[in-house]
């Protein structure tokens, strides 16, 4: 055999040796990857509870002014249809007015409520205090311009509460003495409740997806 063909052959029995070894040592290296699993999208999955939107503004009526720095408080109704006298505060959502009076409650539960109000030099109360309260507009007795007590008198922790302008006690349907018209606040909590026609107002019913509008407008103010 000529030398030159000779290292020509050993040549390639080294390159054919390399590669043997490195393909023996790959096969040896080779890890199993296991199979992706789709995600259980079932139990990623988070249920929201619907809810609706409430975007107002509150002014005063007499002063046509925008009222800042309100705080308004919902307060929701077991059953409007058959109980329009007797509602219960929420802790949250509450909302602050802004400068021009404008507001939004956001993520609002669906139910029907009542839209009660605190004024930032009054207000004595937070949400863990007033949340669960009940607010009940029937009246057992009054002195003037003074009641001295109120049926279910949560609310009225004070056992007075004064007017905003002019105040009606009215004899409803049901034989019994309720707030007829007008504001009146309690001293306790520093929260204002407004009556119409025997009903609390404005009364706001959050449907799923909705959003209500509202011009909210306070007497004495």
């Amino acid at each position: 055999m000529k030398p030159a063909l000779a290292i020509k052959l050993s040549l390639i029995h080294v390159l054919s040796t390399c590669l043997t070894l490195t393909l023996v040592a790959c096969k040896e290296q080779v890890v199993e990857v296991p199979e992706a699993q789709a995600p259980d999208v079932e139990a990623a999955a988070v249920t929201l509870e619907p809810s609706g939107t409430i975007n107002g503004s509150l002014t005063g009526a007499d002063t046509g002014e925008p009222l800042k720095e309100t705080r308004i408080i919902l307060c929701l109704f077991p059953d409007l249809e058959t109980d329009d006298y007797v509602c219960t505060l929420q802790a949250m959502p509450t909302a602050l007015t802004d400068a021009n009076g404008a507001f939004v409650l956001d993520k609002v539960p669906l139910g029907s409520y009542a839209l009660t109000y605190g004024f930032a030099d009054e207000l004595v109360s937070n949400p863990d205090e007033w949340g669960g309260v009940t607010v009940d507009t029937r009246v057992k007795h009054w002195d003037g311009w003074k009641m001295t007590e109120l049926r279910e008198g949560v609310f009225w922790q004070d056992g007075q509460s004064f007017l905003d302008g002019e105040i009606d006690f009215t004899i409803a349907s049901d034989h019994q003495p309720h707030l007829g018209s007008g504001s009146v606040k309690s001293n306790y909590f520093g929260i204002w409740i407004t009556a119409e026609d025997l009903e609390l107002t404005p009364i706001v019913q959050v449907q799923a997806g909705e959003t209500t509008d509202l011009n909210w407008q306070v007497s004495g103010r």
